[in-house]
């Protein structure tokens, strides 16, 4: 049985790292050389055509992590959806 990598929780993950990254005010590039990988390796990662495992999305929370901790009073509403059932 194939099962695609192509789900709504998928789908939703690459909006939220691409949201997190825009909010941060980082450009892929910045993004990517905070990471060490290159800017196509983010891109590829928010376009789903790269899936990450979860050493790179711990990269991943750490950089972004490092500039909202940064921020005096961070609010972010995160998403809740029926794509993670508890």
């Amino acid at each position: 049985m194939h099962k695609s990598v192509h789900t709504e929780a998928q789908r939703e993950l690459q909006a939220l790292l691409r949201e997190l990254r825009e909010e941060a005010e980082y450009t892929q590039r910045d993004l990517a050389a905070r990471l060490g990988v290159p800017q196509s390796r983010v891109g590829d990662y928010e376009r789903g055509e790269s899936l990450m495992d979860v050493l790179v999305l711990r990269q991943y929370a750490t950089a972004l992590t490092m500039f909202f901790s940064s921020k005096a009073n961070p609010t972010r509403s995160w998403p809740t959806s029926s794509a993670y059932p508890p």
